[in-house]
């Protein structure tokens, strides 16, 4: 039985850092637009992000070793707060793309202290249960971050100033707590090298990879793409919102369904609806569009890309034995963090080119491509098989694949 009082803290800290850094990621994607800077540049700072954050997911561990996780914790998320106070006083963009890439340093360490305690704290029982209640503290306090971009001002320092309360907020859950994490566990990488991992998953590596080139481009483009088109704050918060919204709400759903029928086809089903939504919006054109109309399309899109990264993960589970799904599994994590990386350098060409449409008609091309690899993938072999439940998942870091429950029980308190 599931006792919540030692992952309280840990959720709680989650959601108040993931409610100023979700606002964070948006709000400087508009700034930067409303400053004059290109789209391209945006994704390219928005790309250091990302950089910073597979970049610290393979470091960290070794400061967690020498100095222990509150100590880390509490220093990333120092460094967190320098860096988007910085933000405030200076838009020169060769300094953000060092400040973003240091914000994802500090994500990282952020993720992965979180990540090991709720490791700690969970059984081979209950790991699902913890892993679905992360992931809910993560998206929703994304989403609900978002909220928070209405009313902004381009020029003021209050926004930085609020997601800095946030983050310092966000300590004090994990300070507090009488349920310290005593010793450190190996958490090395090792990963299924791709080679080996393309011979029985490459569906779920391209998902994977594509997965990461649409999210990243969503977090980091999107809300540059709503204020473009709805020149409204209020109505570029709500969008993103519901977009996130339907990421968190629409797993459980789909994921159910993949457990009931091949999940490749269920995977080319979901690729579908998203070409759908995506011709919808190129088709009709944003100004055509009520905003009740956006609301739902974006709901149902989020819906549909978040949820390619589980599917793909619980694809790649149904071909493994338990002991080797947390190397997969993490591996699929880089590939991911890969796609992060290059998703928003690749995504502005097409906003510049095609305008309003660009972004929407990048997401349906890479989409495409994905639906045509799994039907030819579905033609030449058998269908999956399912040795293993769906699971909700969000990508953070490698680490999380531990609390995978169906990977192989991971001793938590040896000592």
């Amino acid at each position: 039985m599931l006792t919540f009082s030692p992952i309280i803290a840990p959720l709680l800290s989650t959601a108040l850092f993931m409610l100023g850094n979700g606002y964070l990621n948006s709000f400087i994607s508009i700034r930067m637009g409303d400053l004059g800077h290109s789209e391209l540049a945006i994704g390219i700072v928005a790309s250091a992000y990302y950089i910073g954050l597979v970049f610290g997911a393979l470091q960290i561990a070794k400061f967690i070793v020498k100095m222990g996780h509150l100590r880390v914790f509490a220093s990333f998320i120092g460094l967190f707060n320098c860096v988007c106070l910085i933000h405030a006083i200076t838009d020169n963009i060769f300094v953000w793309f060092i400040l973003r890439f240091l914000s994802g340093i500090s994500l990282a360490g952020f993720y992965i202290t979180i990540e090991s305690w709720l490791l700690e704290c969970s059984t081979n029982k209950n790991r699902g249960v913890i892993l679905a209640l992360y992931m809910v503290a993560v998206l929703s306090a994304q989403a609900f971050g978002q909220l928070l971009l209405d009313n902004y001002n381009v020029t003021s320092t209050i926004p930085f100033i609020v997601v800095t309360i946030l983050l310092s907020l966000s300590i004090i859950p994990v300070a507090l707590s009488n349920n310290k994490i005593t010793k450190y566990q190996d958490h090395d990488i090792e990963m299924i090298s791709i080679k080996n991992l393309a011979k029985f998953a490459s569906g779920s590596i391209w998902t994977c990879l594509v997965s990461g080139l649409i999210l990243s481009a969503t977090y980091s483009l999107l809300p540059l793409l709503f204020k473009q088109v709805t020149n409204h704050s209020d109505q570029t918060a709500y969008l993103m919102f519901v977009t996130i919204l339907g990421g968190m709400i629409l797993q459980y759903p789909i994921g159910l369904l993949s457990d009931n029928f091949d999940r490749r086809k269920v995977l080319i089903l979901v690729c579908s609806v998203l070409i759908l939504l995506s011709l919808t919006i190129i088709i009709a054109g944003y100004q055509d569009l009520s905003f009740k109309e956006l609301t739902v399309i974006y709901f149902l899109f989020g819906g549909m890309a978040f949820t390619f990264y589980p599917v793909a993960l619980s694809m790649v589970c149904d071909s493994l034995k338990s002991s080797h799904i947390v190397s997969a599994t993490q591996s699929l994590s880089m590939i991911e963090g890969v796609g992060s990386i290059v998703g928003p350098i690749c995504a502005p060409p097409f906003m510049k080119f095609f305008g309003a449409k660009g972004l929407t008609l990048y997401f349906s091309i890479i989409t495409t491509w994905l639906l045509l690899f799994l039907i030819y993938k579905t033609i030449k072999k058998e269908k999956t098989t399912h040795h293993n439940h769906f699971v909700v998942a969000v990508h953070t870091t490698p680490v999380v694949a531990e609390l995978d429950p169906r990977g192989e029980e991971v001793d938590t308190h040896q000592q």
